[in-house]
């Protein structure tokens, strides 16, 4: 009897084809969950499915990741926590039916939403880091094909050759 080769035994396996980390996430997907609030963006193509649960999960990963690699301020983390607060409302809006979730999601939405406002209009303060960022190292930004590991690493290195640390 022939062994199975790994192809065959993948057969009919459907992979997850999510973004996990921020060193694959294009910086063009992160800018619209920021803007939209839609973890459809960590999807990488449209025949991907994955339970609201998942994303929000990996959503957090993400933020956690964020983090810890470029020391992301306070204020940003709040959002990041409240954001996952509202997924987590609309999951158990969604597992149980119990419309007094409704109440908790709209109160949720509304500090997110004022918060938001703090950062300088969400996603067009990544149009005025990216600006600078271009502009400082003379070369275009791909929002498609740059990570957001990498996009921070930039600001990060701004940063220090501007004497301002990494806060």
């Amino acid at each position: 009897m022939k062994t199975p080769t790994a192809k065959e035994n993948m057969a009919g396996v459907t992979l997850k084809q999510i973004y996990k980390d921020i060193d694959e996430l294009p910086l063009w997907n992160y800018k619209k969950i920021i803007e939209t609030k839609d973890l459809i963006y960590l999807l990488k193509n449209d025949n991907t499915k994955a339970t609201p649960d998942e994303l929000a999960n990996i959503w957090a990963s993400i933020g956690e990741q964020l983090s810890e690699f470029s020391g992301v301020s306070d204020k940003y983390q709040k959002w990041l926590l409240l954001h996952i607060d509202y997924e987590n409302l609309q999951l158990d809006y969604i597992a149980t039916g119990d419309r007094s979730f409704i109440t908790q999601i709209n109160i949720k939405a509304k500090q997110i939403e004022r918060m938001q406002k703090q950062f300088e209009g969400g996603g067009e303060n990544f149009d005025k880091q990216i600006a600078a960022v271009e502009l400082y190292f003379k070369f275009h930004i791909d929002e498609k094909q740059t990570t957001v590991k990498r996009f921070f690493n930039y600001i990060n290195l701004m940063k220090t050759e501007n004497g301002r640390g990494n806060n």
